[in-house]
Parts: structure tokens; sequence; C-alpha cells
């Protein structure tokens, strides 16, 4: 599978996927994804220890999209990731939305 975002959420995947080599099955991550067209799209991407990623700069196809809140989530699985590593206590996380479509135009604020 192949999808195009940024490189701020192409970093914080690949940092997150390395960190699931200490003691973590799987982490279903939803990034965002952007078409040739600029249409954004939303990618469930399920990462496991030994999953094989890559990424590629590619030529740029326009403005760079704002995907702070996004990266900010995944920085937040980060942090706690890095915290199980270090202290060896396990947590349980759950993120859910409040319906089943989303209801804001970027879509990260509805994640809680």
């Amino acid at each position: 599978m192949t999808f195009l975002t940024t490189d701020a959420v192409a970093d914080a995947v690949l940092e997150l996927t390395a960190l699931l080599t200490y003691g973590h099955n799987s982490e279903l991550l939803v990034v965002p994804s952007f078409t040739l067209d600029g249409s954004e799209k939303l990618v469930n991407l399920l990462v496991a220890p030994g999953s094989e990623l890559i990424s590629i700069p590619e030529d740029d196809f326009g403005a760079e999209r704002d995907t702070s809140r996004a990266v900010a989530v995944l920085r937040d699985q980060i942090d706690v990731l890095t915290s199980e590593r270090d202290t060896g206590i396990t947590t349980t996380r759950a993120v859910a939305s409040s319906s089943a479509d989303w209801a804001s135009e970027d879509h990260w604020d509805d994640v809680y």
C-alpha cells in the first residue's frame, strides 16, 4: 500500500513503529493522506514489530498541509510507548469518536 502524507506524519509513523519492538504487539494508526488533486483521505495503518515501512520523499504537490493535530496524536502515542519502555509499566489506551462520521473538517479534534 502506498499513500502520500506530510513529512511530519511520516516521521512520526516511522518513529512509533520502531518503538513497537519493546513488548507491543501492534498499533492501529489513523493518518491523513492526500490525493494528487489535494483532497484528504484517512488511512488506517496497522503496524507491528517487524513492519516493513519505507518513506520516500515526493515532489511537492502544493503547500504543505497542516497535519499538526494528527502529528500530536501520534506523538502522544510515542510518549506512551517510550514511557512504557522506560518504566516497564504497560497501559491501555482507547480512542473513540463521537459518531461514525467525522464531525469537523480536519477530523483530528474529534478524537479524544
